[in-house]
């Protein structure tokens, strides 16, 4: 029995007819960083505007009206960067993964335009002219800023890579799966092999991820636990690190997103590194 032999709420017709109009949905979340001996905590909430456009496989990303409660100053100059790529025109491929940023010029425009400003803004912060390069750097590359938005923080709830598996009937219920999460923790490429089971209730998909840490698939992996050295000590061995992450989304019967929340963490030696838990909720239509 295929999922789609139970009725969709809606019909793919009524879901076409609504490709060019926007979703706002209602974001929150929390994260926690380990600094030295202590934690640094934050909470946030955000409106995000979420529009696709399958036939020409894009879609439009805007995060507006981000709070946070730390009021660090690293925190406030991420704020500023998120200023610069809260309002994206992005390119998919056929499995919703985001391929390209085509606003991108624009983007290192407002940059170029606005780097002045946050070195005087921001000048009390130690090596604040290396910390705008590394900015710059990221900003001017399409790859790097691409992986630095949609594989941490908000943008990640919002491209779990599900709908395209509802496009069409299908038997199976359960999918293995790996993937990459691009400069996660200092920088590095952090693999994870993730378990996606989906399942209905109530006309809605209902998709649960399991996701933990692939070891077999770290490219190098002296580097790798050469970074969590840095802090633990030398005795830091592959097995001391876990990290894990498990989501939940619902869809309509229309494949719209209606819900979808993120809990993950990743710890060394049982004491969390970094925690971050984010949710959404739809709330209406943009007009």
């Amino acid at each position: 029995m295929s999922f789609y032999s139970i009725p969709p709420l809606e019909d793919k017709k009524h879901s076409k007819s609504k490709k060019h109009e926007d979703d706002v949905y209602a974001v929150t979340g929390f994260s926690q960083t380990r600094n030295g001996i202590s934690f640094i905590e934050n909470n946030f909430s955000a409106d995000v505007i979420y529009r696709e456009d399958l036939s020409e496989k894009k879609i439009r990303y805007k995060v507006s009206d981000l709070k946070q409660s730390c009021e660090g100053l690293i925190f406030q100059f991420a704020q500023c960067f998120n200023e610069f790529t809260a309002d994206l025109e992005l390119q998919i491929n056929e499995g919703f993964e985001v391929t390209g940023i085509l606003n991108h010029k624009e983007i290192i425009q407002k940059w170029e335009a606005e780097r002045t400003r946050l070195k005087e803004k921001f000048k009390s912060i130690p090596d604040v002219e290396e910390l705008l390069n590394n900015y710059e750097n990221s900003v001017k590359n399409e790859e790097k800023l691409r992986n630095s938005i949609f594989y941490t923080g908000i943008a990640q709830i919002f491209f779990p890579r599900i709908k395209q598996l509802l496009q069409a009937p299908i038997e199976q219920k359960k999918f293995m799966r790996k993937r990459f999460l691009h400069g996660f923790y200092f920088g590095l490429k952090i693999p994870v092999k993730e378990e996606l089971t989906i399942r209905t209730s109530d006309q809605l998909f209902i998709a649960n991820l399991d996701a933990v840490l692939d070891i077999e698939s770290i490219e190098n992996g002296e580097e790798f636990i050469r970074a969590f050295k840095m802090l633990y000590g030398d005795k830091i061995e592959m097995d001391d690190i876990t990290f894990h992450a498990k989501e939940k989304y619902e869809l309509s019967g229309a494949l719209e997103c209606i819900t979808g929340e993120i809990d993950q963490y990743f710890e060394v030696r049982g004491v969390h590194f970094k925690k971050d838990k984010i949710s959404y909720k739809k709330t209406g239509d943009e007009r």
